[in-house]
C-alpha cells in the first residue's frame, strides 16, 4: 500500500466523518443552547446533553480511525483521520463561538449597564473556542490510533496473501521457466566417482644417516678419520 492511498483513506474518512461530526456539533449546541433556557425554569438536562455530545465524538473519532486504517492497513491512516474529523468539528465550534460574540456585542450595545459582562462571556466564548479546536485535535488523533489498531490488518485492504502469486500487470504474462540445456544433451548420470576411502599409511622418515654413512663422491675431500 503507498503513502498515497494511506493519505487517501486517512482524507476520505476523516472528511466524511468529520462533516457528519460537524452538523452534530450544531446540534448539539442549539440542544444545549436550548436546554439552558428551560434549566433556568428549573427543567435540568445541560450536563447530560454536553455528555452526550462528547461521547458522540469519541465514537466518531474511534470509526473515522477504525474505518480508514481497514481501508488502508496503515495504523497512521486512523491517527490522520481522526486528527481530520476533529480539525472540523473544532472549527465548527469555534465558528459557533465566533458567531456567538458578535451576537453577544450586539446584545451589549443594547443593554449599556451589562455591557462590560456580556463583552467578557463573549471573550470567554472564543477562547473556548480556541481551545476545543486543539483538544479535538488530539482527542481525535488518539481516539484514530486506537480505531486504527482495530482496523488495522481486518479488512486485508493492503495485505498480500504469500499463497497466492502475483497477478501479473496489464498486457504482460508469466512465461514458464526452461532449461537453457536440452534433455537430450544433459547427462544421464554422473561419471563414476573415485574409491572415497584410501586407508590412512603412517609417516615413517627413514633415520638420519651417521657420520660414517656418508657416501663418498669421487674427486671429493674424504671425511676426517
Amino acid at each position: 500500500m503507498t503513502q498515497r492511498s494511506r493519505g487517501g483513506s486517512a482524507l476520505l474518512w476523516g472528511l466524511v466523518l468529520g462533516l457528519a461530526l460537524a452538523i452534530f456539533v450544531v446540534l448539539n449546541r442549539l440542544w444545549l443552547a436550548s436546554t439552558i433556557r428551560h434549566a433556568a425554569r428549573g427543567n435540568g438536562g445541560a450536563l447530560i446533553v454536553a455528555v452526550v455530545g462528547f461521547v458522540v465524538a469519541l465514537v466518531i473519532y474511534f470509526l473515522a480511525g477504525y474505518l480508514a486504517a481497514r481501508r488502508s492497513d496503515a495504523l497512521e491512516s486512523g491517527v490522520f483521520a481522526g486528527m481530520i474529523a476533529g480539525a472540523l468539528a473544532g472549527i465548527t465550534a469555534l465558528a459557533l463561538a465566533v458567531i456567538f460574540a458578535g451576537a453577544a456585542r450586539n446584545v451589549a450595545t443594547a443593554h449599556p449597564a451589562h455591557a462590560r459582562a456580556i463583552q467578557a462571556l463573549a471573550g470567554l466564548s472564543v477562547v473556548d473556542g480556541i481551545r476545543n479546536l486543539f483538544v479535538s485535535l488530539l482527542i481525535g488523533a488518539g481516539m484514530g490510533a486506537l480505531g486504527g489498531l482495530l482496523g488495522r490488518g481486518s479488512g486485508g485492504g493492503g495485505r498480500v496473501n504469500a499463497l497466492t502469486p502475483p497477478t501479473p500487470a496489464s498486457g504482460q504474462t508469466y512465461q514458464p521457466y526452461t532449461a537453457s540445456v536440452p534433455m537430450s544433451q544433459a547427462p544421464s548420470a554422473y561419471p563414476p566417482q573415485a574409491d572415497p576411502y584410501t586407508p590412512y599409511t603412517p609417516y615413517n622418515p627413514a633415520p638420519a644417516p651417521r657420520g660414517d654413512d656418508y657416501p663418498t663422491i669421487q674427486g671429493s675431500i674424504p671425511p676426517p678419520a
